[in-house]
Parts: C-alpha cells; structure tokens; sequence
C-alpha cells in the first residue's frame, strides 16, 4: 500500500508567527494568513479525495501536546512498527522539559500565554471560514484563551 504525506508550514507556524510580528500586527496580516491556511486546506483536500485512506491530517497541537499517541497514530496509519525504541525516542526529543526543541509537549499552546485577547479576538474575526475547515474553536474569554486545559478545536477532526 502507498501512503502519500503533505505537510505544509503555513497551519503548523500559525500562532507563533502572528505572535513574532504584533509589532506590525493587524487585520490585514491576520486576513493573508488565513488565506493562506485556506489554500492550505482546499490543496490538501484536493488530494484526500483523490486517494482516499492515503492521507492523514497531523495537528502540531496534536503532536507536541501527545507526542506518544500521535505517533503511534501516524505508525499505524502507515503500517510502521511503533517500537518501544521508536516510542523512548519521541518521549526523548518531546517530554524532557525542553524549550528549545522543535516538537515540545511544554510549547504547544505556550502561544497562548504571550497572545493578547484583543490580538486573539482580531483572528478570530478574520479566521472564521478556516476555523470551520480545521474545528478551531473562537476564543470568548480571556479567561479561556489562558487556561490550556480548554480545548480550541473541536474533536474529532479527521
């Protein structure tokens, strides 16, 4: 069986990007990267109805918030062995406490934290149509875009 992977950076460095240029933060921005999620997800689309059962959906969230589960999801959907060699190495480069690592369980919604409401509330806005595409979820409280224990995307999505 072929397995046919896309992977595409836009989605993965959303929040972080938006977070690295509040100086020049605005509606316009907020609206560019939606868009560019948008495409992100028609391409992606266009290929999953092309082959279907070829292509998973990955959400870094996902991956650094359950590094052990993720993987194993994506082993199995590939038809790989999930080793526990395979698993002590994930649990090595993701759970350590690290910050600076690529795929840290502590980073994933540390975006979170450093995001203003207001800041949050203007992608919102702009973010609508691809919130429903990917389940993400508005935030209507500060209180809510703080605590990391609410979920912001609806579950399951395939």
């Amino acid at each position: 069986m072929h397995f046919t992977f896309l992977f595409n950076c836009h989605h993965v460095n959303f929040f972080p990007d938006l977070l690295a240029n509040t100086t020049k933060y605005n509606q316009g921005f907020a609206r560019q990267k939606c868009r560019a999620m948008e495409g992100d997800y028609h391409f992606s689309e266009q290929y999953r109805n092309r082959y279907p059962g070829r292509i998973m959906r990955l959400y870094y969230e996902d991956l650094a918030s359950n590094p052990i589960k993720t993987s194993r999801s994506l082993y199995d959907f590939t038809g790989m062995d999930f080793s526990s060699t395979v698993r002590d190495y994930i649990s090595g480069i993701t759970s350590n406490g690290r910050d600076g690592c690529a795929i840290c369980s502590k980073r994933a919604n540390k975006w979170r934290l450093e995001m203003t409401f207001p800041e949050m509330k203007l992608i919102d806005e702009q973010c609508q149509d691809v919130y429903e595409h990917y389940g993400f979820l508005p935030v209507r409280t500060e209180a809510e875009l703080r605590n990391r224990d609410i979920p912001l995307r609806r579950s399951p999505i395939g």
